[in-house]
């Protein structure tokens, strides 16, 4: 580290509760109502894998149980395989990389769900409230495939404006509650030979794609 040389090494990490908050501050300068606008960098000297495994994982509000993975740290990038999670009642597989090697984070993040609770994630990811609103009426549990890549704001909550990739989603199990969402209900309201409460949903595929902050829903 003193030599200008980089920092490697192989790590093997075991917790029970590991709160990711803790190690995520953000400085405050002598005007503690604003803090800096410095983004978070990850160190250019560090080369190091880090296989990880906890039995509860908090994080932005999740809690995610049985976690294991492995992270990788080269280059001002992290990348992520082989990460696995229960969460939702279902089962979470995540690769990926997070970069600050640009003036502004990037991320690239392939994650796979299956068994979901839609309610629950719904409720819990501001993510999935912003690219599929209407979900909110929809109960049941779903798999699902997403390719998503964007920017990282500096505290390194997403950029929603930036965000492109896709999502391939079936649900299962489905009951439609239109007062949940105000775009069903105002469908039942306005178009009386529809009636959303008896709409079958079972077995439904779909496909969503995201672009320059807009969300396209191909047919279904």
């Amino acid at each position: 580290l003193f030599n200008n040389e980089n920092v490697e090494g192989n790590f093997n990490m075991m917790s029970d509760t590991f709160a990711v908050n803790n190690f995520m501050v953000s400085e405050e300068s002598e005007d503690t109502t604003s803090e800096t606008s410095e983004a978070v960098k990850i160190p250019s000297f560090l080369e190091c894998s880090i296989r990880a495994q906890a039995n509860t994982v908090l994080y932005d509000g999740l809690a995610l149980k049985e976690v294991k993975g492995l992270l990788t740290i080269k280059d001002e990038t992290v990348t992520i395989s082989e990460l696995t999670s229960s969460l939702f009642q279902g089962k979470l597989a995540v690769n990926g990389t997070v970069s600050t090697k640009n003036e502004e984070p990037t991320f690239d993040m392939n994650p796979g769900a299956s068994d979901f609770r839609i309610g629950e994630a719904f409720s819990s990811l501001e993510l999935f409230q912003l690219l599929a609103p209407a979900a909110k009426a929809v109960q049941g549990s779903m798999n699902t495939e997403i390719n998503i890549a964007g920017n990282l704001n500096n505290d390194f909550s997403l950029n929603f404006t930036s965000i492109t990739g896709n999502l391939l989603a079936e649900i299962f199990g489905t009951e439609l509650k239109p007062e949940q969402a105000q775009i069903v209900a105002a469908l039942g309201n306005q178009l009386q030979f529809i009636k959303p409460e008896n709409i079958k949903l079972d077995g439904l595929k779909t496909a969503l794609s995201f672009e320059n902050g807009r969300v396209q829903v191909k047919p279904f």
